[in-house]
């Protein structure tokens, strides 16, 4: 269950429920997993890639 959300641009609510899983390993190597299943969530998705760092990103 989604009790809390910061920042801007994420798409879904407090009290959406569903499995979230956000990991990273080695290698810099991200995986998202989000499964919805009520509260108007989203769309399900699952990300491989890599990790960046907000320090990396230049404007």
């Amino acid at each position: 269950r989604v009790d809390r959300v910061e920042g801007q641009g994420i798409r879904f609510r407090p009290g959406a429920t569903g499995r979230f899983v956000h990991a990273a390993g080695d290698g810099g190597r991200g995986l998202v997993l989000e499964d919805y299943e009520s509260g108007g969530g989203g769309e399900d998705t699952v990300w491989i890639g890599y990790k960046i760092e907000m320090d990396a990103v230049k404007a």
